[in-house]
């Protein structure tokens, strides 16, 4: 299943007022206003509102960081951060704002690149930090999370994570387990591991799913 698809899979049909921010796929917008939904849009360029302009009912511009959104407390019924936390100096205050703008029955969907990626390990071992255009290391990137960090800062923010799931992952032959239930990532050797251990390895991206804390 595409990034597309897997985010849309959370998105409540029911939700009539949502929040996209972050990177906001015109697709995803496109399917979202197909099913009757008001999208807005927290963009950081022209360039890029202009590209949404067809798909959302409004785009309002500024630093993700110290945007005041124009919005009223529990006005959303979903909002949508892919890829958003690892772009913001300090994501705790901005996932508060957000969480005060989510409707008490609302839901929580962002994506989160994985530090604990077993790529990463191994460059770490070689003593490599190298940024890329995508990815886990992307040049956009100024935040670095696992799994067990980036759901306590959630819970840390008057949210309430219901699920952490594995969203781009590869595949077991990509980095085998040996016959003692271990994995050679370069010269490090690590495990026995169990079955959680071994996703989260193999684990580039998480999509967490939250509440508002009650």
């Amino acid at each position: 299943m595409n990034n597309l698809d897997y985010l849309l899979s959370y998105i409540p049909a029911s939700a009539g007022r949502i929040l996209d921010m972050g990177r906001v796929a015109p697709a995803r917008c496109r399917a979202l206003k197909e099913r009757g939904a008001e999208v807005m849009a927290v963009v950081e360029s022209e360039e890029e509102a202009e590209g949404l302009a067809e798909w959302v009912s409004g785009t309002v511009h500024g630093d993700w960081q110290t945007l005041e959104l124009p919005f009223r407390e529990d006005y959303f019924e979903c909002v949508v951060c892919e890829d958003l936390l690892p772009r913001l100096r300090d994501p705790k205050p901005v996932l508060e704002r957000l969480a005060r703008m989510l409707s008490p029955h609302g839901v929580f969907v962002m994506t989160v690149p994985n530090l604990q990626y077993y790529k990463v390990v191994t460059d770490l071992a070689e003593g490599r930090w190298v940024l890329g255009e995508q990815g886990v290391l992307a040049r956009a990137h100024i935040r670095f999370f696992t799994a067990y960090e980036a759901v306590r800062l959630v819970d840390a923010s008057g949210l309430e994570a219901r699920g952490c799931s594995a969203l781009v992952v590869d595949d077991p032959a990509a980095v085998p387990l040996d016959t003692e239930g271990c994995i050679q990532v370069g010269r490090i050797r690590l495990g026995p591991l169990n079955d959680t251990e071994y996703l989260a390895f193999r684990t580039q991206e998480y999509v967490i799913v939250a509440t508002r804390r009650q």
